[in-house]
């Protein structure tokens, strides 16, 4: 198995989030990769302005803070210039 290069996460992020938004845990089991990992990337990209995150103090279903993760508009340019290479 090969590692991953360090930009193939963001590309594979915002791919996930392109159509709709994700919560770290979705992303990190699509993307199959650690939640830390995930967190860390979007903290990143968001600081950045790829992406936004929204905080939400309870999920429904488990009670819990959720972080949702949202694609900006710079995010969408970003995505579509890595695609076409």
């Amino acid at each position: 198995m090969t590692k991953r290069r360090s930009y193939d996460m963001p590309k594979k992020i915002l791919l996930q989030v392109k159509e709709k938004g994700e919560t770290y845990t979705n992303l990190s089991r699509k993307i199959n990769t650690n939640y830390n990992t995930i967190k860390n990337w979007c903290v990143v990209l968001e600081g950045m302005k790829q992406i936004a995150v929204e905080t939400t103090q309870k999920d429904k279903a488990n009670g819990r803070p959720s972080y949702n993760v949202i694609i900006t508009d710079l995010g969408r340019s970003s995505l579509k210039r890595m695609t076409e290479k």
